[in-house]
């Protein structure tokens, strides 16, 4: 019985679904055919500081050109629109917790392409009611699934603050005031002299994980870079 089974996984793999849309798929991919009409990838073509999808790549888009910055480069394998934006929330406020692990699989190559060691991975914390009510924090499963796959130690080193009011819908401005204030570090020793990777699930402005690199770059980090799974395009 058993070498009837072990012939039939040779011969007929397990199906696969499509992460989208749960349709039967046999090649191993995230997407059916369809979907993946629907998931944007950032490519080459981006801009070098933040990482967004631009027209041509530059070293530094029109979003970051006079922007004072305290991460060195963000990447992101997706852009934040179609199929990728339905998961993140399917993710965030569905509980789909697995759809971290999976698009950390495609998060990997924007993780070479930084081309840089690190000493831990940091991950966007959420409040202790934020948290509560989720049961769990996004950017901190997109962290230990990254950890598995690359073998670098994650570590616990920002509180937030409660009271921190949603950023969705509020303007560029209006995130980085938002923000400020709101995170601190449970301990500065833990971050002098590192070398950082921060993970969060999206970036729109970038203003909260601008704000954490700021915290990172007064508590005397070497360098800190941004790790999303998916970022907005440059308008």
């Amino acid at each position: 019985m058993n070498a009837i089974k072990s012939i039939k996984e040779i011969l007929f793999p397990e199906k696969f679904t499509c992460l989208f849309c749960g349709r039967e798929i046999f090649h191993g991919e995230l997407f059916c055919e369809d979907c993946r009409k629907e998931v944007f990838y950032t490519g080459a073509e981006i801009c070098e500081k933040c990482g967004r999808r631009t027209k041509e790549r530059t070293a530094v888009c029109s979003y970051c050109r006079g922007r004072e910055t305290y991460f060195s480069t963000a990447r992101s394998p997706f852009v934040y629109k179609g199929a990728i934006s339905a998961l993140i929330k399917r993710m965030k406020f569905g509980g789909a917790k697995y759809v971290a692990e999976e698009l950390v699989s495609d998060a990997l190559y924007s993780f070479h392409s930084i081309g840089k060691e690190f000493d831990f991975i940091a991950f966007v914390p959420m409040t202790e009611k934020g948290l509560k009510k989720r049961g769990f924090n996004q950017s901190e499963l997109i962290a230990r699934a990254l950890s598995e796959k690359t073998g670098i130690e994650v570590k616990d080193v920002l509180s937030r603050k409660e009271g921190s009011a949603d950023q969705v819908g509020l303007k560029r401005a209006e995130r980085e005031k938002n923000v400020k204030g709101r995170f601190s570090l449970k301990d500065r020793r833990a971050v002098k002299d590192k070398r950082i990777l921060l993970i969060d699930d999206v970036m729109t402005t970038g203003a909260t994980v601008n704000e954490i690199s700021r915290i990172f770059y007064n508590a005397g980090a070497a360098e800190t870079c941004v790790l999303t799974l998916c970022c907005a395009e440059v308008k």
